[in-house]
């Protein structure tokens, strides 16, 4: 969670956010992930970074849920 959103790992390997000011849904990206743990943001970059059980991460942009890179 940051200042505007709260971030989401999905049971259907999709991440979300929603906006805290409106609880609206703000962006889902398919992260492809079974995730563990909470989303980390990292504000400095713009970035939401998340983990899958397998040991894979992903990060999308912070803004708009555009998936920036998957190490599997």
């Amino acid at each position: 969670m940051d200042d505007a959103r709260a971030y989401l790992g999905l049971a259907d390997g999709k991440a979300a956010a929603i906006d805290l000011a409106t609880g609206a849904l703000a962006w889902t990206a398919d992260v492809q992930l079974d995730h563990v743990g909470a989303p980390q943001p990292v504000p400095n970059l713009g970035l939401v970074v998340l983990a899958g059980r397998s040991g894979a991460i992903a990060s999308v942009s912070a803004t708009g849920g555009s998936t920036n890179a998957a190490l599997h």
